[in-house]
């Protein structure tokens, strides 16, 4: 694929939810009605039960709470694509209803490798989903006006470049705001869900508008609320030395985390390097495993990356048949991954390859600034 929408922005909240409702209405119906009905209508029908109404409404009650800005974009993404709002609303808590109603023992996950070695600072992600999303994707690079909800609280403005899935609120999987702050995030299974927590959508959406390390890991630990669902979070600053890695899992009244650093001589890390997927590593006794990890992890282990190429050659690899580290929805393994970023903290921005970041030039490279160059 040659290209990818992007969608620049500025206003409120409820008018960005608008916006992408509009531009991508196509596609946002195309993905809930047509590719996605049959989990959608699981997750629907879930709902419609009297357990399944107490489950998803706690995670309604916190998002509400904790996050009522965030709220109104899915209000103005219903409201433009006519997809009624309780089915919006739901298609966001897909994860978390399935987890509960259908054992997992495979994920869409994605792969993270790290190079932090005093010459390059530097992360790529490869993005794994539904093989048939690769052409759905989009960017919003947007400058949302503060907002001060009904009970005074305020939160201030945000300006962010984020990846979108359509139908679901920008930044599930990776992005990068003005402050400097650039993140991305893969899955991870644990035993449990959390009940009356921020859903792992919503919490995405809530880390595009970090400002700091430590506001990244308050945003994670969700004092009084916690999270839904097991998550890996990476992260670096513009002007930080390290690159950080957070796993978390469902707890309350805060999600437990467990956090390494990512450099060299790092307990972790002595080499500068480190590669992760959708297994919980630093957080003994969590998780449900995902076979297809093992699998990629044999390839891995066989790589020392010390530079972006080096980067791009690992998330690349297809040598394995079943279960390759660049997924391709093979028989074995049916998902696929739909886009790759490599993160350059020294060059301060973001490659983007829409396909096999190991045989091909990234499609755009977006610095970090453009966010204040536009606005």
């Amino acid at each position: 694929m040659t290209s990818i929408p992007i969608l620049v922005f500025k206003g409120s909240h409820y008018e960005l939810g608008y916006k992408i409702g509009t531009t991508f209405k196509n596609e946002i119906r195309k993905t809930l009605l047509e590719l996605h009905k049959d989990n959608l209508q699981k997750c629907l029908d879930f709902y419609e039960t009297k357990a399944g109404n107490v489950f998803c409404e706690g995670f309604l009650k916190a998002g509400y709470e904790r996050f009522p800005h965030i709220m109104e974009e899915l209000k103005g993404m219903a409201k433009a694509t006519e997809i009624p709002l309780q089915m919006m609303l739901i298609n966001n808590l897909e994860r978390e209803i399935l987890a509960k109603i259908t054992p997992m023992d495979e994920s869409p996950g994605c792969t993270d490798v790290f190079v932090n070695n005093g010459t390059t600072r530097a992360w790529g992600h490869n993005e794994d989903g539904w093989p048939e999303m690769k052409p759905y994707t989009f960017f919003v690079m947007a400058n949302i006006d503060p907002y001060i909800s009904t009970n005074g609280s305020s939160y201030p403005r945000e300006k962010f470049a984020a990846h979108c899935y359509p139908g679901n609120l920008p930044g599930w999987d990776f992005g990068f705001n003005y402050h400097g702050f650039a993140y991305s995030m893969n899955i991870l299974m644990p035993k449990e869900v959390g009940v009356n927590t921020v859903c792992e959508v919503v919490l995405m959406r809530g880390m595009l508008s970090c400002s700091s390390v430590s506001e990244a890991r308050e945003r994670i630990l969700q004092e009084g609320y916690g999270i839904s669902c097991g998550l890996s979070f990476q992260f670096s600053m513009v002007g930080e030395d390290h690159i950080y890695n957070i796993e978390c899992a469902p707890n309350k009244p805060r999600s437990l985390i467990s956090e390494i650093v990512i450099k060299a001589g790092g307990e972790h890390t002595p080499d500068g390097f480190f590669v992760r997927s959708n297994n919980y590593i630093h957080m003994p006794g969590q998780q449900t495993t995902i076979p297809s990890v093992f699998e990629r992890e044999k390839i891995w282990k066989t790589y020392s990356p010390t530079s972006i190429q080096d980067i791009r050659t690992l998330l690349g690899d297809t040598q394995h048949a079943e279960f390759p580290i660049y997924r391709t929805g093979t028989k074995s393994d049916i998902w696929a991954t739909v886009c790759t970023a490599v993160f350059d903290m020294n060059k301060k921005h973001l490659m983007f390859f829409r396909d096999n970041p190991a045989t091909t030039d990234q499609l755009l490279t977006i610095p970090f600034d453009i966010l204040n160059m536009i606005w």
